[in-house]
């Protein structure tokens, strides 16, 4: 399956790495690399991870990497990256 990134997801994404890269450079790409090779992984078995409660549709699941929420939803020939969230913001802020 193929693996798309909405802009709003990346732009989350490029945000988290530029708020870390302030403090370290090299933290950055680590987290960086880590959630961005976590969400290429789920074209293998995208249905690893549970259905995220936030939502009632069962195609929309979420997994969590240290206190990052990675949203994406499961669609007939694609996976959708729907949201990266810093888990310690206001859960107001989780809307897709």
């Amino acid at each position: 399956m193929k693996i798309i990134w909405r802009k709003k997801a990346y732009d989350s994404l490029e945000a988290i790495y530029n708020y870390i890269k302030l403090d370290s450079p090299q933290n950055a790409v680590m987290v960086f690399n880590k959630i961005y090779d976590l969400s290429q992984s789920l074209s293998v078995f995208p249905q690893k991870y549970p259905v995220d409660p936030s939502f009632n549709n069962p195609n929309i699941r979420f997994v969590v990497v240290w206190s990052y929420k990675i949203t994406y939803i499961i669609e007939t020939k694609s996976i959708v990256i729907l949201k990266v969230f810093d888990m310690r913001q206001h859960p107001k802020k989780l809307k897709p």
